[in-house]
């Protein structure tokens, strides 16, 4: 049974935040995303409607992934910079680049 008990509880930290996100409920969202609680999977795959996570390292980055959107949308551009700079999973690897794109744009450093 414990083995379960990582994979629900990342599953619901996701969703949590999700679900406040789409509240717009961004302070509240933002623990639900830091990545200290995704400490283990007990090798558990699992697949949300965004995401195949197969190794703790991509679950980790998916939940980097996901704080660095909360940054974006609180406006923290550098802070979101930042986080998206540790998220060097192939699983991420399209959404960060999308998202640095953005920033890149709202920031004014494109041409």
């Amino acid at each position: 049974m414990q083995a379960y008990f990582s994979f629900f509880r990342l599953l619901a930290h996701m969703y949590a935040g999700e679900a406040l996100l789409m509240l717009d409920k961004l302070e509240e969202a933002r623990p639900h995303f830091e990545p200290t609680f995704v400490t283990n999977l007990n090798a558990f795959d699992f697949e949300t409607k965004d995401w195949r996570v197969k190794s703790l390292d991509a679950a980790q980055n998916v939940v980097r992934y996901n704080l660095a959107v909360v940054m974006a949308l609180q406006g923290d551009f550098e802070l979101c910079r930042n986080i998206l700079s540790s998220c060097t999973h192939p699983i991420v690897a399209a959404k960060v680049l999308s998202l640095k794109t953005y920033l890149d744009i709202r920031m004014g450093k494109c041409a």
